[in-house]
C-alpha cells in the first residue's frame, strides 16, 4: 500500500511536470514544503528525527524528475537537512534565506526572466505565510506543529495569475 501511494503521488507530480512543460514561457512554479519531523532537543535548532530523515528522502524521490532551478531553505538544521537529499539528487546547492525575508525572496524569484521551478523549505508558520504572500490572498491556514505532510505547488503565469495545488504526503 505504501509503495502504491508513492507511485500515485509520483504520477501526479509527473503529470504536473508535463503540464509545466506546456506552459507559456515565463511561468514560475514554486514548491513549498515544511521541514520534516524534528527531534525535541536542542529546542533552539533541533535536527531531523529518524522519521524526518525518511520523509526528506521521500520528498527527494518524489521530486527527482521535476525540473528544479533552485532550492531554498532557512538556516536551521531541520530545514537544511530536509532540503539536502533533494539537493544531492539534483546536483544543486541549498541556498539559505531568512524566514522574515521570504516574501522578498519570492518577489525576486517571480521577477526573474524565463520559466523556472523553485523549492522552498520553511516552517509551520512561515510556509503558509509564503504561499499566501505569493498568492496575494489568504489561501492556506496555519499548519499545526504536528503536521509534516503538506506540499504546496503554486504556479504563477507571466501575467501574474496564480494557481495552487495542495498535496498530503503521508509516509505510512
Amino acid at each position: 500500500m505504501k509503495h502504491l501511494r508513492f507511485w500515485l503521488l509520483s504520477g501526479l507530480l509527473l503529470m504536473a511536470g508535463l503540464a509545466y512543460s506546456q506552459q507559456e514561457p515565463g511561468t514560475k512554479t514554486f514548491i513549498f514544503i515544511r521541514h520534516a519531523e524534528k527531534l525535541a532537543e536542542p529546542p533552539a535548532d533541533p535536527d531531523l528525527s529518524e522519521q524526518g530523515q525518511k520523509r526528506a528522502r521521500f520528498v527527494a524521490a518524489l521530486l527527482k524528475e521535476q525540473p528544479i532551478t533552485a532550492l531554498y531553505a532557512t538556516p536551521y538544521l531541520r530545514t537544511q537537512h530536509t532540503a539536502k537529499p533533494l539537493a544531492e539528487l539534483k546536483g544543486l546547492a541549498v541556498q539559505t534565506y531568512q524566514p522574515q525575508q521570504g516574501a522578498g525572496l519570492l518577489q525576486q524569484l517571480k521577477a526573474r526572466p524565463g520559466q523556472e521551478t523553485f523549492v522552498v523549505v520553511g516552517h509551520s508558520n512561515s510556509t503558509p505565510a509564503l504561499v499566501n504572500s505569493l498568492m496575494g490572498r489568504e489561501e492556506i491556514k496555519p499548519i499545526s506543529e504536528e503536521d509534516y505532510e503538506n506540499l504546496f505547488v503554486v504556479t504563477v503565469s507571466p501575467q501574474g495569475v496564480c494557481s495552487l495545488v495542495r498535496m498530503r504526503l503521508p509516509l505510512e
